[in-house]
């Protein structure tokens, strides 16, 4: 800051080197100090025309005052007697409290300004504020002070106009940013969105032709079935045809159980949702799997979570998921080990999730199928349907969950299952629980 003298040059130097274009108030605020200081002011403001040109508003504090005071002379209508001159003609005006009407000259005194210069800030003859300054001593501005407040006046109007072209293309940068971002994100939810149509229509598809094979697998089965029955009411049959029937069953079943796959994953379904007892859907799912699994010797770890015993579901699908998942954990790590099945509560304020997770001790899966692993009918196991996962998808989906895949803690892997706790149409009033 000038602290003696004046130097007209060395204070048009200072304005031009300020260069806070980023921030307005800022910029304002550093001019008030230079034009205090060159002109001999101990206090001065800039004032900047507002969005709709009907008032003037400071751009920053003041400098030399601020409180009450500098709240109370804040805005400035343009239709004041006083500025009349500087607004209309753009000329400079220079006064002293004692000239002013008996209520303004006592306001003026008590605040302590005895003599002041207001200067027009204008672009290019259009007004865009004003430069006001004030002493506290009486000492009338003299003209060559006046004529330097004019100089530093119009320097300060081409820094106003040069930090709001740069806010403005800031802002305008900005703004095209958030667009590209906006426009970015809805190509991609587009793309996402287009992805998961071709796969329902994909889905769509396959469950026809698995039913259409179902149904014409199951006439000849049942041929298969009855023939074996009737081979097995043959007398004195001999051994080795007898293993050879029992061959027959055993492939005539497992091709029912395929069958049977392929129906469930055919079939469009409509789940029924009701106050559900997750320890029940484990319990009754562990039973099922073990019975498919005659030969399984895993052992069941179950952790049910209070927060996580109850939740609105179809408790057929549900059960129906698990069976897969628990089945696909037993045989990934052949019928033995232990297998932990993990139900707890996710979320908070009406978004509660259950997360029901199943952990075997086998071979992790590999991470390059891992995009894969729901598609209908594919699989790794060399007797597999591929149904399975897909099975699992499908019914998540229907309670408005996802499933996802990953590393077990030690080895093996994890499945789990998020679904709503309360059920989408329970919260929109579709559904009382029960």
């Amino acid at each position: 800051m000038m602290t003696g003298g004046h130097d007209e040059l060395e204070a048009i130097r200072l304005i031009a080197r300020t260069r806070k274009t980023h921030d307005l108030a800022a910029l304002c605020g550093e001019m008030q100090i230079i034009a205090a200081a060159s002109t001999y002011s101990e206090r001065a403001a800039i004032y900047l025309l507002t969005p709709d040109r009907t008032k003037l508003a400071m751009a920053t504090t003041p400098y030399g005052y601020e409180g009450d005071l500098a709240e109370k002379h804040r805005m400035a209508p343009l239709d004041s007697p006083i500025l009349g001159e500087v607004i209309r003609k753009l000329i400079p005006l220079v006064f002293s409290a004692s000239s002013l009407p008996d209520a303004y000259r006592e306001a003026s005194v008590r605040a302590g300004f005895v003599e002041y210069a207001v200067v027009p800030l204008h672009s290019d003859g259009v007004l865009t504020g004003t430069l006001n300054l004030a002493r506290t001593r009486s000492e009338p501005y003299a003209k060559d002070i006046v004529q330097l407040a004019l100089t530093l006046g119009d320097q300060i109007s081409v820094q106003i106009e040069r930090a709001r072209l740069y806010l403005a293309e800031k802002e305008r940068s900005e703004s095209l940013a958030r667009v590209n971002a906006d426009l970015l994100r809805s190509y991609e939810e587009l793309a996402s969105a287009q992805t998961e149509l071709i796969r329902q229509e994909r889905r769509a598809s396959l469950g026809e032709l698995a039913v259409l094979v179902a149904h014409e697998v199951r006439n000849p089965l049942g041929v298969m079935f009855n023939v074996a029955a009737e081979l097995r009411k043959i007398p004195a049959v001999p051994p080795s045809a007898s293993l050879l029937v029992g061959i027959l069953e055993e492939e005539a079943a497992r091709l029912e159980r395929i069958v049977h796959a392929f129906l469930d994953f055919g079939h469009p379904i409509t789940p029924t949702f009701k106050r559900v007892s997750v320890r029940n859907v484990v319990d009754t799912a562990i039973e099922l799997t073990t019975r498919a699994l005659s030969i399984t010797a895993a052992t069941w770890h179950v952790e049910v979570e209070t927060g996580a015993s109850e939740l609105e579901a179809d408790e057929h699908l549900l059960g129906q998921a698990l069976v897969s998942l628990l089945t696909n954990a037993a045989e990934s790590q052949s019928l033995r080990g232990t297998i932990y099945v993990r139900a707890r509560c996710s979320g908070n304020g009406g978004n509660e999730r259950l997360l029901l997770s199943v952990e075997d001790e086998g071979t992790a899966v590999d991470p390059r199928i891992l995009d894969r692993v729901f598609d209908p009918f594919f699989t790794t196991k060399a007797s597999g349907t591929g149904l399975g996962l897909a099975i699992v998808k499908r019914n998540a989906d229907a309670h408005g969950g996802e499933v996802t895949i990953a590393p077990g803690r030690s080895k093996g892997t994890i499945v789990t299952m998020s679904v709503p706790i309360v059920a989408q149409s329970s919260k929109a009033g579709g559904i009382t629980a029960s």
